[in-house]
């Protein structure tokens, strides 16, 4: 019997394009789009750790690295640690959490899990005062300063779901994700996978 292997991270980097120009038209789609993106990295992360193994690696660096990964598994780790420790064995540098495209990641994943896991918004507002000034919500600051959305304006409440809907935010979440998977990528020891992962992810390109 021969076991055959589906790799899908492609697939879902796929869908997360179409659903962005989907979102050029309807913005709801944009919503789809920054989900799946999120979703299409952590499966390269899976995945990656399946071609260390199924590939018998013969590299120190690796096989250590599929340990580790299989520990961080068993201790449930979240996506961010696990592409820290990977970052850094095959590279013994740090992620860096002030720079892009690490620190954008980090929110990305922030603002996946907040619209996963929705909560109603809550702030107060004062509808009477026309000239009272709002702190604007951390996700659309974050966005608004990295010049991917408009800032808000200063008297619109603080509010930040419709702000994160949109397909620029889609486009920047696809290609932060794209960004994370080359820092892993282009870093890896062994030719052979290397050449593998490549060719899996080959025709994957920024928006």
């Amino acid at each position: 019997m021969t076991e055959i292997t589906h790799y899908n991270h492609g697939h879902l980097f796929s869908l997360a394009e179409k659903a962005y120009e989907r979102a050029k038209e309807d913005c709801t789609e944009s919503l789809s789009s920054i989900i799946i993106s999120v979703i299409a990295f952590e499966t390269f992360l899976n995945e990656f750790k399946d071609v260390i193994q199924r590939y018998q690696s013969e590299s120190d660096t690796l096989l250590s690295l599929k340990q580790i990964l299989d520990n961080l598994e068993d201790e449930k780790a979240s996506t961010i640690l696990k592409t820290q420790m990977i970052y850094y064995h095959l590279t013994h540098e740090l992620l860096d959490k002030g720079a892009s495209p690490f620190q954008d990641y980090c929110q990305l994943t922030k603002i996946r899990n907040a619209l996963i896991h929705k909560k109603p918004e809550k702030y107060e507002w004062e509808p009477d005062d026309a000239d009272k000034i709002y702190k604007p919500h951390n996700f659309t600051k974050f966005l608004a300063d990295r010049g991917i959305i408009q800032k808000p304006h200063e008297n619109n409440p603080p509010s930040w779901y419709q702000y994160v809907v949109q397909p620029e935010v889609a486009r920047w979440a696809y290609n932060v994700c794209i960004k994370m998977l080359r820092c892993i990528s282009q870093n890896i020891p062994d030719e052979g996978i290397s050449k593998q992962i490549n060719f899996m992810s080959q025709n994957l390109k920024e928006l």
